[in-house]
């Protein structure tokens, strides 16, 4: 079969076109780029407890941020981190200012999942003292996802908050102490100690009872809730 000359080049032509428009095509695919997003917003925050001491007496100072700090490999052990778990890594402080208006900086552990933190001060000195929270900025950059990510979060100072320290010693925190008679659920959260009753915590050791056992495995069953069958937890839809 003899095959026209002007249908060859027209196919031959045809062939080029299209290689060429297939080359065009992928020279102009957009690149995957590493995305970086800053945050530059307000987001530290110091809370104290009690707001009101004797000297000598602990108080509690905790920090937290408005942003949880994104997980970034850690709980797929992508990354060395201790338990598996997203934190801030920088390391955070408080200045605290006594009565006499100098300064004193503690530096605060390594946060939790949800951007918490917590030091103990004693104060020795009466009066008013004033605490706030210094977070140094820290960029989280994730290379396990597409495309890689690379936020950073500024430096932030918090609200200031004031607790007061007095000569005599105030009345500390005291437990509900266990019952022996009827009780019914849902227990008070304020009853710390009521776990050994309930008996319906799946925790590690520090939630067995009796307290400081050690194990594994919770040991819930040495509760002395109900021996009946019931539901102890339910989720309604």
């Amino acid at each position: 079969m003899k095959i026209s000359k002007n249908k060859t080049t027209f196919s031959l032509t045809s062939m080029f076109l299209m290689i060429t428009i297939a080359i065009s095509m992928f020279a102009i695919l957009p690149q995957i780029e590493a995305q970086t997003v800053t945050y530059t917003r307000s987001f530290m925050y110091v809370g104290v407890s009690p707001l009101v001491v004797g000297v000598g007496q602990e108080v509690i100072i905790v920090t937290w941020t408005a942003d949880m700090p994104p997980d970034v490999g850690e709980q797929n052990l992508l990354i060395d981190s201790p338990n598996g778990r997203a934190a801030w890594n920088s390391p955070q402080t408080v200045i605290i200012t006594k009565p006499d208006g100098t300064n004193e900086t503690i530096t605060l552990p390594r946060t939790d999942p949800v951007g918490a933190t917590w030091a103990i001060y004693t104060p020795e000195t009466v009066g008013s003292y004033s605490v706030q929270a210094y977070f140094p900025g820290e960029w989280k950059n994730n290379s396990f996802v597409t495309p890689p990510t690379s936020r950073y979060y500024t430096p932030d100072y918090s609200p200031s908050t004031n607790f007061t320290v007095t000569q005599d010693p105030t009345a500390t925190w005291v437990e509900t102490p266990l019952t022996n008679d009827y009780w019914t659920r849902p227990l008070n959260s304020a009853n710390h100690e009521w776990y050994t009753l309930a008996g319906n915590w799946l925790g590690s050791p520090g939630t067995n009872y009796p307290q400081g056992s050690a194990s594994v495995t919770s040991l819930y069953a040495y509760g002395k809730g109900t021996e009946t069958p019931h539901i102890l937890w339910t989720k309604q839809y």
